[in-house]
């Protein structure tokens, strides 16, 4: 009989499978690259598919058999160490379910805190591979024309459809514009005691609205706002709310502090509508 696997109560499940500890602490390591590394269209890493000395202590490594139970996921780097059953087990690896969702990197080791060489460049080429993996934008409803959305829940409601929006958050619509119309009005409301955040609204016919493309926005300071579209086109136009709002980050010497309007990070009800 095996026994079953020991769940951490940290553990996040940002990784669907196994890991097995390495039994190995403050101890540096090599690290083989795997042919084929994506992480090699970074860096080249001295031409010499090693990475010499990164930092471990008590990392884990992954199986093969985990990672064939994962469809998706990618080998990127192994461990050369060989007093311990470590040697050769994957030692970093990469996984993206769908394109609707976004590419974790995940390594038993520490590259980071380096700053100079290839330990700075794995870190960097980590960082690069899980952003170029950021998943397709996702709509969070098709709204109705004239009736209004109140987006006031909570994370912990778990009713994402009408969650808050997060500071430096899209949160993304569409709507049916019907034909014959002298003008369309997208507006913002606040609610009662939210009023003094700033929320950005704009749209687009080709795509998400984006404010970097956006074909109209408006900008302005607050919650409360109106955008105004003279004779609209007829058919799917998209609509973002952005929120502007963030916290102040304030390095310290345990780390960084939030100051600042800390309460945006709980997120910001507001309501919707188009008319």
């Amino acid at each position: 009989d095996t026994l079953p696997p020991k769940l951490y109560e940290g553990y996040f499940g940002v990784w669907p499978s196994l890991t097995v500890g390495s039994g190995l602490n403050r101890t540096p390591t090599g690290m083989f690259i795997e042919p084929g590394s994506p992480l090699l269209n970074y860096y080249d890493f001295g031409g010499d598919m090693y990475i010499d000395s990164v930092y471990h202590n008590g990392g884990g490594f992954t199986m093969p058999q985990d990672m064939e139970r994962t469809p998706g996921a990618e080998v990127l780097l192994r461990y050369d160490y060989e007093k311990k059953k470590m040697h050769n087990q994957i030692s970093a690896w990469a996984w993206k379910e769908n394109a609707a969702t976004g590419r974790v990197v995940l390594c038993g080791s520490h590259p980071e805190g380096v700053t100079s060489g290839e330990r700075l460049h794995l870190f960097s080429a980590f960082l690069k591979y899980a952003m170029d993996g950021n998943g397709a934008p996702k709509l969070k409803a098709t709204l109705k024309m004239g009736e209004a959305r109140k987006m006031d829940r909570c994370t912990h409601d778990n009713m994402p459809s009408y969650t808050r929006i997060g500071d430096r958050q899209y949160h993304h619509y569409t709507v049916e514009v019907p034909s014959g119309l002298d003008s369309l009005k997208i507006s913002l409301k606040s609610v009662k005691g939210w009023a003094d955040y700033d929320l950005y609204v704009a749209a687009s016919y080709d795509g998400f609205a984006f404010l970097d493309k956006a074909e109209y926005e408006d900008i302005s300071l607050g919650v409360d706002k109106v955008l105004a579209i003279p004779s609209p086109k007829p058919g799917k136009l998209y609509i973002s709310v952005f929120c502007g709002t963030t916290v102040d980050a304030v390095e310290t010497k345990y780390g960084t502090r939030y100051e600042g309007r800390v309460e945006v990070l709980n997120g910001v009800p507001y309501i919707i509508e188009v008319k």
